[in-house]
Protein backbone atom coordinates (compact mmCIF):
# COMPACT_ATOMS: atom_id res chain seq x y z
CA UNK A 1 0.00 0.00 0.00
CA UNK A 2 3.00 2.84 0.72
CA UNK A 3 4.58 1.68 -2.17
CA UNK A 4 1.72 2.30 -4.12
CA UNK A 5 0.94 6.03 -2.40
CA UNK A 6 4.80 6.28 -3.42
CA UNK A 7 4.61 5.78 -7.20
CA UNK A 8 1.46 7.52 -6.98
CA UNK A 9 2.92 10.84 -5.39
CA UNK A 10 5.97 10.81 -8.16
CA UNK A 11 3.70 10.20 -10.78
CA UNK A 12 1.83 13.10 -10.03
CA UNK A 13 4.97 15.38 -10.08
CA UNK A 14 6.26 13.90 -13.44
CA UNK A 15 4.56 16.61 -15.67
CA UNK A 16 6.69 19.33 -14.31
CA UNK A 17 9.58 17.54 -15.19
CA UNK A 18 11.22 17.79 -18.32
CA UNK A 19 12.48 14.68 -20.28
CA UNK A 20 16.41 15.33 -20.03
CA UNK A 21 15.20 15.45 -15.78
CA UNK A 22 13.35 12.22 -15.95
CA UNK A 23 16.30 10.34 -17.86
CA UNK A 24 18.30 12.08 -15.42
CA UNK A 25 16.67 10.46 -12.48
CA UNK A 26 16.18 7.07 -13.90
CA UNK A 27 20.33 7.06 -14.79
CA UNK A 28 21.10 8.66 -11.09
CA UNK A 29 18.60 6.18 -9.03
CA UNK A 30 20.01 3.38 -11.13
CA UNK A 31 23.43 3.78 -10.24
CA UNK A 32 22.70 4.29 -6.30
CA UNK A 33 20.79 0.81 -6.43
CA UNK A 34 23.18 -0.85 -8.23
CA UNK A 35 25.48 0.38 -5.73
CA UNK A 36 23.41 -1.34 -2.79
CA UNK A 37 23.98 -4.48 -4.75
CA UNK A 38 20.10 -4.34 -6.85
CA UNK A 39 20.44 -6.17 -10.24
CA UNK A 40 20.02 -4.21 -13.48
CA UNK A 41 16.45 -5.58 -14.93
CA UNK A 42 17.07 -3.48 -18.46
CA UNK A 43 19.22 -6.50 -20.28
CA UNK A 44 20.51 -3.24 -22.39
CA UNK A 45 22.48 -1.81 -19.44
CA UNK A 46 24.28 1.53 -19.89
CA UNK A 47 23.41 1.03 -23.47
CA UNK A 48 20.67 2.70 -23.51
CA UNK A 49 22.05 6.17 -22.44
CA UNK A 50 23.05 6.70 -25.64
CA UNK A 51 19.34 5.66 -26.78
CA UNK A 52 17.93 8.12 -24.31
CA UNK A 53 19.88 11.07 -25.27
CA UNK A 54 18.70 10.27 -29.06
CA UNK A 55 15.22 9.74 -28.14
CA UNK A 56 14.86 13.02 -26.37
CA UNK A 57 16.84 14.47 -29.62
CA UNK A 58 13.99 13.23 -31.91
CA UNK A 59 11.37 13.87 -29.72
CA UNK A 60 12.70 17.87 -30.31
CA UNK A 61 12.82 17.67 -33.63
CA UNK A 62 9.42 16.60 -34.09
CA UNK A 63 6.70 19.15 -34.78
CA UNK A 64 5.16 21.03 -32.63
CA UNK A 65 1.91 18.78 -31.01
CA UNK A 66 3.80 15.92 -31.64
CA UNK A 67 7.20 17.28 -29.53
CA UNK A 68 5.04 17.97 -26.83
CA UNK A 69 3.33 13.98 -27.08
CA UNK A 70 6.34 12.53 -27.61
CA UNK A 71 8.38 14.62 -24.56
CA UNK A 72 5.66 13.94 -22.20
CA UNK A 73 5.75 10.30 -22.80
CA UNK A 74 9.07 9.88 -22.92
CA UNK A 75 9.67 12.34 -19.37
CA UNK A 76 6.48 9.71 -17.67
CA UNK A 77 7.99 6.73 -18.61
CA UNK A 78 11.26 7.70 -17.46
CA UNK A 79 9.78 9.19 -14.23
CA UNK A 80 8.24 5.89 -13.47
CA UNK A 81 11.49 3.77 -13.95
CA UNK A 82 12.95 6.45 -11.25
CA UNK A 83 10.33 5.93 -9.12
CA UNK A 84 10.75 1.98 -9.85
CA UNK A 85 14.11 2.23 -8.83
CA UNK A 86 13.49 4.46 -5.54
CA UNK A 87 10.83 2.00 -3.98
CA UNK A 88 14.02 -0.87 -4.64
CA UNK A 89 16.33 1.29 -2.74
CA UNK A 90 13.67 2.11 0.20
CA UNK A 91 13.22 -2.16 -0.07
CA UNK A 92 17.28 -2.33 0.26
CA UNK A 93 17.57 0.13 2.70
CA UNK A 94 14.57 -1.07 4.79
CA UNK A 95 16.20 -5.00 4.77
CA UNK A 96 12.92 -5.57 2.51
CA UNK A 97 10.23 -3.86 5.18
CA UNK A 98 9.52 -1.67 2.71
CA UNK A 99 8.40 -4.28 -0.25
Amino acid sequence: MIRALILSLLCVTAQAQTAEQAAAADVATTGIGLALGAAEANPLGLIALPAKLAMIQHAESLPTGEREYALSVISSMWTGAAANNLCIIAAILSGGAFA
